[in-house]
């Protein structure tokens, strides 16, 4: 184990009978904590070790697909449906995965499983419906999620990096094109459609649901190449410019009408994890769309990061709150894991576009001791919600959890990656080591194995 996460120094004053954390920990931390090591770090115990073990538990190898939760020592959970999401964030993780060359390859397993997918869940030409049962035999929930296109999309690209099918591009393209005739409204798109009719439904309107949209096309953009897919993400970002991000106060709004105006009821309600995740896709954005302003992108980067860092962070406990009023009043004081990834590729992502590169370093030493000693367990096991006061809320594991946790490592590495080699001596050793012990114990596995 790295020496960072051995010798943990932090400075405390007591408030309100429980430990704060000092806001000037450069003493603490600084320089002894080698950012980019212990990412790699995560990198290789996500690669070697979590990955693998995922992928083992949640795949239904009798009825196919992925399993929708697990509990206690990896065991899937008894539940009445499994979702195109789960299925989706699932098969993204071991189609990237494929194309990391320190990573086992799951490219015969991956072509089953979207198989699976296929079969199960898409109902019209490019529309898919949000649930089946667990045998994928029967329809569960009928209706068509945009949230849960988006991240067809999303997956489908992935998927065509790994297995090079030309029909799985098809399967994006026309996705893309249900989301263009079906969903469309005049501002943006309907939450979901009714499971008969395929008219658009959805009392309350989101913004996340256009900001997986808006990953799904990046990355489509990326992998296919194609216009339309960058056009998409133009139309996005004037939302994000338009109606969801809300200038005045700095912050993202959540819920909104059916005609894009802040919800009378619902629009105190706001998530810092958001903020960070917004912060991440105009970044992919400006380096994509060449037209871009870029200086303005940079100036909703800062101001997302900020309001999420000062704000979402609790200074008392650490961690990231889930809601939060648009003043920073706690409306849900439990932090949820995902919302923390998000946060931990913000920051590194932002590291040269601040003027205080030490505050963003010693936010991320402190994020990623509070992942190590609250949230994961090397095996591969985590937490999905903690208490403010960092304790235990749940003791089982969505299947779309995993997404969070890995593109928010891989991404988070890849970023740190473009700044340069890692200045730690040991760094090199170190994975050498790591990357010996995990064959040799996959070998001894693989031996007693009966």
């Amino acid at each position: 184990m790295s020496l960072c996460f051995c010798i943990e120094i932090v400075y405390h004053s007591q408030i309100e009978g429980h430990a704060f954390f000092v806001n000037d920990t450069k003493k603490a931390c600084g320089s002894t904590l080698d950012m980019r090591r212990d990412v790699e770090t995560l990198s290789r115990q996500l690669l070697k070790r979590w990955v693998p073990k995922w992928h083992d538990a949640f795949s239904d190898d009798k009825h196919g697909g992925f399993h929708e939760r697990l509990g206690e020592k990896f065991k899937p959970l008894d539940m009445p449906y499994k979702r195109l999401l789960t299925q989706c964030r699932q098969i993204s993780i071991y189609a990237h995965a494929t194309t990391v060359a320190t990573s086992p390859d799951y490219r015969k397993d991956l072509d089953e499983r979207l198989k699976f997918m296929v079969k199960c869940y898409e109902k019209h030409k490019g529309g898919w419906i949000f649930s089946v049962t667990p045998d994928g035999k029967q329809t569960y929930d009928g209706r068509y999620d945009l949230y849960a296109h988006a991240f067809v999309i999303f997956t489908l690209s992935w998927a065509y990096r790994a297995l090079k099918q030309e029909w799985i591009k098809d399967k994006a393209k026309d996705t893309l094109d249900f989301i263009h005739n079906r969903f469309a409204l005049k501002h943006g798109y309907a939450e979901e459609l009714h499971e008969d009719t395929l008219d658009p439904g959805g009392e309350i309107r989101r913004q996340n649901p256009h900001m997986h949209l808006f990953e799904a096309c990046l990355f489509a953009y990326q992998t296919f190449d194609e216009a339309e897919y960058l056009a998409e993400a133009d139309h996005i970002y004037s939302l994000f410019e338009n109606h969801f991000f809300d200038l005045k106060s700095g912050v993202l709004r959540e819920f909104f009408t059916k005609d894009l105006k802040p919800h009378p009821e619902e629009y105190d309600k706001i998530e810092p994890g958001h903020h960070f995740e917004w912060v991440w896709l105009l970044h992919s954005y400006g380096q994509l769309q060449e037209k871009a302003d870029r200086t303005r992108l940079q100036e909703r980067m800062r101001t997302l990061l900020n309001w999420g860092n000062k704000y979402g962070w609790d200074r008392a406990y650490g961690g990231i709150y889930n809601t939060l009023s648009p003043i920073g009043e706690k409306l849900d004081s439990n932090k949820r894991i995902w919302p923390f990834t998000e946060g931990l590729k913000a920051n590194a992502m932002m590291l040269d576009l601040t003027d205080d590169k030490a505050f963003l370093k010693r936010r991320t030493d402190q994020m990623i001791s509070i992942f190590r000693k609250h949230y994961m367990l090397p095996r591969g096991l985590w937490t999905e919600i903690l208490g403010r006061d960092l304790s235990p809320q749940t003791d089982y594991l969505p299947g779309t959890t995993p997404y969070h946790l890995y593109f928010g490592v891989m991404e988070t590495l890849r970023y740190l990656k473009h700044r340069g080699k890692s200045k730690s001596i040991g760094a090199a050793v170190m994975g050498a080591l790591y990357n010996i012990r995990r064959t040799a114990s996959l070998l001894f596995k693989s031996i007693i194995k009966p």
